[in-house]
């Protein structure tokens, strides 16, 4: 998760990052392999969800009481199965390997989604492995412009700067980029 800021046309500034918990320690990572594969009841997967959703919003609690800037907007991923009203049914999802990776990013994604509502933030939604060419475009520059200035960020916000939270810090500058200030 990154918190980005920006001053009156200034250039973006990090203002925090960390790696958030998604799934308490005490609940499967992966609730539709462990109902597939591992027999635990259906349950389990709205269990992890409401996990999720709880962690969700703590670590949004936590960004905006430690970044020095407030919160308005959250990015997140679009993942393949797409819209809720689209995913097949959970005894489906349950017969097809690839179909339970996919739901679980769905239920994380969806999760962050819900608790980003719940706090009140407005949801820009992006294609993962399209969100730098995304945030370049809202931000009218070039790839290149944004690598450099994801390049100057890391720099200044020191190790470790990696994939994910360069595409974080993407994803937080699309995010202001696109949603009207309140």
């Amino acid at each position: 998760m990154a918190v980005v800021r920006q001053e009156a046309g200034g250039p973006f500034e990090l203002d925090w990052r960390a790696r958030i918990q998604t799934c308490p320690p005490n609940l499967p990572r992966q609730p539709f392999h462990a109902v597939a594969e591992q027999g635990f009841d259906q349950e389990v997967i709205a269990e992890v969800y409401g996990a999720a959703v709880g962690l969700g919003r703590r670590a949004i609690e936590v960004a905006r009481l430690e970044s020095k800037g407030s919160l308005s907007a959250a990015a997140v991923a679009i993942g393949r199965l797409g819209r809720a009203d689209s995913r097949p049914e959970t005894a489906a999802t349950l017969k097809s390997h690839a179909m339970l990776h996919s739901a679980e990013g769905e239920l994380y994604r969806d999760a962050l989604t819900q608790a980003a509502a719940e706090e009140g933030l407005r949801i820009v939604r992006f294609i993962s492995k399209e969100v730098r060419s995304e945030a370049a475009a809202a931000l009218g520059c070039s790839l290149a412009q944004l690598e450099t200035r994801l390049d100057e960020i890391g720099k200044a916000a020191g190790r470790p700067w990696t994939k994910d939270e360069k595409d974080a810090t993407a994803a937080s500058m699309l995010a202001l980029a696109t949603v009207p200030s309140r």
